[in-house]
């Protein structure tokens, strides 16, 4: 669960991606996991963090 705290996936790629949940897990939570963090995203106002952790994703791979 840190991993879906530091991460905060927001679509179902991104869940994939981090390796901490089962494929299973995925497939029968995923879309209501997603959508409850896009909701508490939305929630509180975070968008801005999100955007920065976008930005901070695509320098940190040679994208500027």
């Amino acid at each position: 669960m840190s991993a879906i705290a530091e991460q905060v996936p927001l679509t179902i790629e991104e869940l994939n991606d981090l390796g901490v949940i089962g494929e299973n897990v995925v497939k029968d939570y995923g879309e209501r996991l997603i959508k409850n963090i896009n909701a508490f995203v939305e929630q509180n106002a975070l968008q801005i963090y999100i955007q920065n952790r976008n930005n901070k994703r695509k320098n940190d791979n040679g994208i500027l």
